[in-house]
């Protein structure tokens, strides 16, 4: 939320979370009132978070995202080079997970494209962090982030989807699988109430 003088303006997100069997399927509506450029820092951003149970080292990670940087870093990324489609795949020996996240292309025109962040070490340490707060990757209850970079987002409305799946093993059949969710689309609809 932003205060401006004595007038407040909300930023929000209207999402449905699908549950499958091996899947989450997260299409999102971010509906932004004012423009990032004259209204937020360079470094303004949100993340979907995840506090895993194993420590990243013990998982192969394969990504086409750039990894996350501090807050001063994003001030220089400025028409950067934007992918088709953006997936990070964790192979761990219990589990296979594919992530693919995309964002609309006035969200990639604009520069808002994820990033990713891995903090590896004992995931024990991060239950000591405060999970009543909004923190900074870093210092939050997370060691696994996909991050948005806002400070360049356009006031209006972006759509985006986030999507989640899981497999015991990932056979060759799999991967093929999961490297074609870029060919299905979804659609958003926001409605209003009066």
């Amino acid at each position: 939320a932003y205060t401006f003088l004595k007038l407040n303006f909300e930023m929000g997100m209207y999402t449905e979370v699908s549950f499958f069997s091996n899947s989450v399927i997260l299409p999102a509506i971010l509906f932004n009132p004012l423009d990032g450029p004259k209204s937020l820092n360079k470094s303004s951003g949100f993340y979907y978070g995840f506090g895993t149970t194993f420590d990243m080292n013990e998982a192969q990670l394969k990504t086409n995202l750039k990894p996350y940087k501090s807050d001063s870093f994003f001030s220089f990324l400025v028409g950067e080079k934007t992918q088709s489609k953006y997936q990070l795949a964790i192979n761990h020996p219990d589990f296979f997970m594919a992530m693919q996240v995309t964002p609309s292309w006035k969200m990639k025109n604009n520069g808002n494209i994820p990033y990713v962040y891995v903090e590896n070490g004992d995931p024990k340490r991060i239950n000591t962090r405060d999970r009543q707060k909004s923190l900074p990757l870093g210092k939050s209850p997370v060691n696994l982030g996909v991050y948005f970079n806002l400070g360049n987002l356009a006031s209006g409305e972006h759509r985006m989807s986030f999507n989640l799946h899981f497999a015991s093993s990932p056979s060759q059949e799999t991967l093929n699988k999961y490297d074609s969710l870029s060919d299905w689309y979804y659609v958003t609809n926001r409605q209003t109430s009066f």
